[in-house]
């Protein structure tokens, strides 16, 4: 009989980085831009008693800094990594 070999499937173990951030609520939509733009996925939503939004988002570590560097952009310097 022939023997049939089976592949188990592979796990691929993709290192993430989760980042907090504080930022005033009208740049909530660049922070969602960006986030989605390098496959951040947010959650955590909440607002302090500034009333500014803090959100989690959590990226691939390799897309980590670009990501960073797209939430400063995209709110001219106006944020925290809590």
């Amino acid at each position: 009989g022939r023997l049939v070999l089976r592949s188990a499937p592979v796990e691929v173990h993709v290192p993430k980085r989760t980042m907090r951030i504080a930022t005033r609520t009208a740049n909530s939509g660049a922070v969602y831009a960006a986030s989605a733009k390098f496959g951040g996925v947010t959650s955590g939503e909440s607002y302090n008693d500034r009333g500014e939004l803090e959100v989690a988002i959590v990226c691939d570590e390799e897309n980590g800094d670009r990501l960073k560097e797209a939430l400063v952009d995209g709110t001219r310097g106006g944020i925290m990594f809590l």
